[in-house]
C-alpha cells in the first residue's frame, strides 16, 4: 500500500490535540462501552448511553422576551467551549461594526449564556451546580453572516472540572487534517428526534420528503396520512397488471419494481400496501408557486390541496408522524454520517439551491441503498436487481445547532477529534440535502488566537494516523470506512 506522510508543523502550538488538555477525545472504546444496539434516536439516530464527554448543552435566554432556548457546543480546553456563531446571535443582539465589517455581540453573555457539562439526559443537568458555567465572554466570528464562518467560543466564568464524565475532544492538527472523503463521522446533540412536520420514510416515490397536507386522492381529502387506503401506484394500469402475476412482490411498503419489455424500461411501480404508517402526497421541490403541491405557511390547504400520482409526489409516512409521537428528547443522542467531499457536497447541495462553501465548510449525511427489482412484463418474471443510492434520514436538527462533528482514529485507543460544528441544513434528514457543518481545521488561527489562554500545558508528541488505525477504531464505532493513506502529524 502506498503510504502517504503528511508532518504538520503548527505555528505556535505544542499541545497534544491543541491545547495540551489530556486526556482528550475519549472515546467509549477506551473504556469498553459499546455503540451497536442501543436505541435509534436523533433524526434517525441513537440514543448515547455512554459518556461523550465534551459535550455541552448551551443555554441561551433571549434579552426581551426572557425565553429559553438550546444549542450544542464542545469543550476544547479548560475554558472556552467551541459552538455555532448563530446560536449567539440569532435570539440575541449582536451589531455590525460597520467601519471595520466586524460582527459583536451588543449584550452581556454572563446575564443569557449558560453552560452545563457532564450530562446525558438534559433533565439532570442543572442537578450539580459543579457541572454549570456562566458564560463571561463570546467571541462570534467577526464576518459571521447568517450562513458562513459560523463559529463562536464561549469562555466559562471559571476553569471547567475535568473528569470521567467531562473532557475536551481533540483538535485536528493542521489544515491537512483529513476531515473528509475518509468515511464516517459523528455528530451528537439534543435537539429534535423528528421534523417538526410530517416527512416520509424510505420507501415510495418520494423518500424523507416533507408531506402536503391537506391533499386529494380519488375524491377524498386527506389532512392526515392516508391508513389503510391503496398507495397511488395501484392506479397505473401497467402496475396493476404486473401485479396479477406477482402480488406479494407489489404489497409490501419496500416494493420499487421496474417494468421493462425486453431491454427496454418504460415505468417504475412502488408498493401498493402503505403499511400501519399509511402515506402521503409529499411537497414538490420548486419555487413555482403554481405548482398544486408547491408548500408554503399558507399552501397547500383546503382550497387548493396538494395531488399525488401513481409514480410521483408522494410517499409512505414515517412512524412518528402519527399525533402525538414524540418530536423532541432531553437524552443526548448521536448519529454516524458519511462525510462527502467538497466536490460532492458542491453537486447534492446544489440541487437544493443551499449556500455552500467548498473551503470553510462540510457537508454530510446517511447514504441509503433500495433494491430495485426489475420485472419483464411479457414472462412475468424477474430479469435483475440493482441499488438506488440517495441521502437522508438521518441528520443533525433544531437544537442540535453548535454541537460537533467528530471523526475517531487509533486502534488501541481511539480518540475523537472535532472535525465540524453543526450549522445548518435543509430541515432536517430530507432527500439529498446534507447538513451543512464549519469546517473546523479551517479556522484553527482563529481558534487558538481567541481561546489560548484557556490551555492546560504544553507538551510534545507525535501522533500517527493510519489506515488500519482508522479501520479498527472506525469498526469499534460500527464504521465500514477504510482511509486509503497514512498521516503522519507531528506537532513541534
Amino acid at each position: 500500500m502506498l503510504l502517504l506522510l503528511f508532518p504538520l508543523l503548527v505555528r505556535g502550538l505544542e499541545q497534544d490535540g491543541g491545547f495540551g488538555c489530556e486526556p482528550c477525545g475519549v472515546w467509549p472504546a477506551n473504556t469498553g462501552a459499546k455503540i451497536n444496539g442501543v436505541k435509534r434516536r436523533i433524526v434517525g439516530g441513537q440514543e448515547v448511553k455512554s459518556a461523550r464527554p465534551w459535550m455541552v448543552y448551551v443555554e441561551i435566554t433571549a434579552v426581551q422576551s426572557g425565553h429559553k432556548f438550546h444549542c450544542g457546543g464542545a469543550i476544547i480546553n479548560r475554558r472556552f467551549v467551541l459552538s455555532a456563531a448563530h446560536c449567539a446571535c440569532d435570539a440575541l443582539p449582536c451589531r455590525i461594526d460597520e467601519a471595520k465589517d466586524e460582527l459583536h455581540i451588543d449584550y452581556k453573555p454572563e446575564d443569557h449564556l449558560m453552560i452545563y457539562v457532564g450530562f446525558r439526559d438534559a433533565k439532570s443537568r442543572s442537578t450539580n451546580r459543579d457541572n454549570v458555567y456562566r458564560v463571561i465572554e463570546a467571541k462570534v466570528h467577526e464576518k459571521y453572516r447568517q450562513d458562513f464562518h459560523d463559529l463562536a467560543l464561549l469562555k466559562t466564568d471559571r476553569l471547567i472540572k475535568f473528569g470521567p464524565s467531562v473532557s475536551p475532544i481533540c483538535m485536528p492538527m493542521g489544515p491537512q487534517f483529513p476531515d473528509h472523503g475518509h468515511g464516517k463521522g459523528f455528530v451528537a446533540g439534543g435537539g429534535h428526534i423528528k421534523n417538526q412536520v410530517c416527512h416520509t420514510d424510505v420507501f415510495g416515490p418520494e423518500p424523507f420528503s416533507q408531506c402536503a397536507f391537506p391533499f386529494t386522492w380519488k375524491n377524498r381529502t386527506f389532512r392526515d396520512c392516508a391508513v389503510g387506503v391503496p398507495t397511488p401506484a395501484s392506479d397505473s394500469p401497467q402496475c396493476s397488471e404486473a401485479r396479477k402475476k406477482n402480488p406479494k412482490l407489489f404489497d409490501t411498503p419496500a416494493a420499487h419494481i421496474v417494468l421493462k419489455k425486453g431491454q427496454k424500461s418504460f415505468t417504475s411501480c412502488f408498493g401498493f400496501n402503505a403499511g400501519a404508517t399509511g402515506w402521503c402526497a409529499t411537497c414538490a421541490n420548486t419555487d413555482n408557486t403554481a405548482d398544486p403541491n408547491f408548500c408554503s405557511a399558507q399552501k397547500p390547504d383546503a382550497k387548493s390541496p396538494a395531488v399525488a400520482r401513481p409514480t410521483s409526489s408522494w410517499g409512505i409516512c414515517k412512524p412518528n408522524c402519527r399525533p402525538g409521537a414524540q418530536s423532541t428528547t432531553s437524552r443526548l443522542r448521536e448519529v454516524k454520517l458519511t462525510i462527502f467531499d467538497s466536490s460532492n457536497c458542491s453537486v447534492i447541495l446544489r440541487r437544493s439551491n443551499s449556500s455552500y462553501n467548498l473551503d470553510t465548510e462540510l457537508c454530510a449525511g446517511r447514504v441509503n441503498r433500495r433494491a430495485i427489482k426489475a420485472i419483464d412484463v411479457s414472462t412475468g418474471k424477474l430479469t435483475s436487481d440493482r441499488d438506488l443510492l440517495f441521502i437522508g434520514g438521518q441528520d443533525s436538527c433544531l437544537g442540535d445547532s453548535g454541537g460537533p462533528l467528530w471523526k475517531v482514529f487509533g486502534a488501541k485507543s481511539p480518540t475523537a477529534f472535532i472535525i465540524g460544528v453543526v450549522s445548518r441544513g435543509l430541515n432536517c434528514a430530507n432527500n439529498d440535502a446534507p447538513g451543512i457543518y464549519a469546517r473546523v481545521k479551517m479556522y484553527l488561527d482563529w481558534i487558538f488566537k481567541h481561546a489560548s489562554s484557556g490551555s492546560c500545558r504544553k507538551v510534545k508528541r507525535r501522533l500517527t494516523l493510519t489506515s488500519s488505525d482508522e479501520e479498527k477504531a472506525s469498526s469499534n464505532a460500527g464504521d465500514d470506512s477504510v482511509m486509503k493513506s497514512a498521516y503522519t502529524m507531528e506537532l513541534i
